[in-house]
């Protein structure tokens, strides 16, 4: 196991951790974790919502998420540095010091059961869009098991092997983006994004809110602390890593209004891939939307891949278990039965508008409130650091 290292910056010792995740890395899970949403129904709900000013509503949410993220990492950095004497520890051993030890392992389960169900609601949504869009006369059951054979059979490779290979798609997605916003240049009408206020400024202010719940499972940052360097690479992966997620979003609904409207855009389930089928480039070649469905498909395996490790992670690091592959397949057989248990198309849509913008907002809020509070408690008491260090 690697050493760990420190240094005096200010007076204090600032450590590094035992992890080789770098700020790209770092910024990788973050926008892995974020941008499969749009490809989904995101930007369907979110026209809906609001109407011309869905662009704004993406870089609003967008910075309260990074607000939220930047606090609970400012509280995790405060601590450390008052009680720890600025060595690093892991986040279950700073949650159970500001929330006792009961107190952190309700909060640890809670959101490995967050991101249990975060699997299970994407794994269903990618199955039944493939069934849309490509495998027209598949059978639900038999795609949804090879789905979860393809997620089982990453998750052995580790999350470093995981997010290294998600990089590279980062830098993919980036540049069809680009390519894309370019070929759909004569479909767009500038004037659709007018009045640019949509709704009105209630309903952007009040979905900005409800919105953040699309990037909820971005807390994943934490949860693996021990796998990063120090504070400057974490704040640097939430940094760019939002920077990423908000502008891709921006852009591509942007592109949605000018091209299909408001009043056609929220009646379209899968609006990129409507999108993309615009995309006409001569009469010899065709099917263009192949392409973009195939990267479509593994930016979703892989956000799969991260829910479902980091749920197995958290479970493990809760309840101390050393051995986390046998528990990587009962997760794993877990997550698919109940991802067959939705009769419909509908019922899941339902079921996963209901989880993001409403349980996935309220408990990401609820946790920087709850955890806000149990470090001024803490501070007051003046009591001694739980965790010793990472080692």
């Amino acid at each position: 196991m690697a050493r760990r290292e420190a240094y005096t910056k200010g007076g204090r010792i600032v450590s590094y951790g035992i992890g080789k995740i770098s700020a790209v890395e770092g910024m990788t899970l973050v926008a892995m974790l974020i941008v499969p949403s749009i490809y989904l129904t995101e930007p369907s709900l979110s026209i809906g919502f609001v109407g011309n000013s869905a662009w704004l509503l993406k870089i609003c949410s967008g910075l309260l998420l990074l607000g939220i993220l930047l606090a609970i990492l400012k509280i995790y950095q405060n601590y450390i540095d008052k009680f720890c004497n600025g060595r690093m520890i892991t986040f279950f051993s700073f949650v159970q010091g500001v929330l006792g030890r009961s107190g952190g392992m309700i909060f640890f389960i809670l959101w490995a059961v967050l991101f249990q169900l975060s699997t299970v609601l994407m794994i269903r949504e990618f199955t039944d869009h493939t069934l849309m869009t490509t495998l027209k006369t598949g059978n639900l059951k038999l795609v949804l098991l090879i789905f979860a054979a393809a997620v089982f059979f990453m998750m052995r490779y580790g999350l470093e092997v995981i997010l290294r290979c998600a990089y590279l798609l980062l830098v993919v997605r980036a540049i069809t983006l680009i390519i894309l916003l370019f070929l759909l240049f004569s479909s767009y009408d500038v004037t659709q994004l007018l009045p640019w206020q949509g709704y009105g400024m209630g309903s952007l202010a009040k979905y900005s809110v409800l919105d953040i719940g699309t990037g909820a499972t971005s807390m994943a940052i934490f949860f693996i602390i021990p796998h990063l360097q120090n504070i400057a690479t974490m704040k640097k992966s939430i940094l760019y890593g939002m920077a990423y997620v908000t502008f891709f979003k921006m852009i591509l609904i942007l592109m949605m209004i000018m091209t299909f409207g408001i009043i056609v855009s929220p009646e379209r389930v899968l609006l990129f891939y409507e999108l993309v089928r615009c995309v006409n480039l001569s009469q010899y070649v065709q099917r263009v939307d192949s392409i973009f469905i195939l990267m479509w498909l593994t930016a979703g395996l892989m956000s799969i891949v991260v829910t479902q490790y980091l749920s197995v992670m958290i479970y493990c690091e809760a309840f101390k278990l050393t051995d986390s592959k046998a528990l990587m397949a009962i997760a794993m057989l877990l997550t698919t039965s109940i991802a067959m248990l939705p009769d419909s198309t509908i019922t899941a849509l339902t079921m996963s508008g209901i989880f993001i913008y409403q349980w996935s907002t309220a408990f990401m809020v609820f946790s920087f409130i709850i955890l806000g509070i149990g470090y001024y408690v803490k501070c007051r008491r003046n009591s001694s650091c739980v965790g010793q260090g990472l080692r």
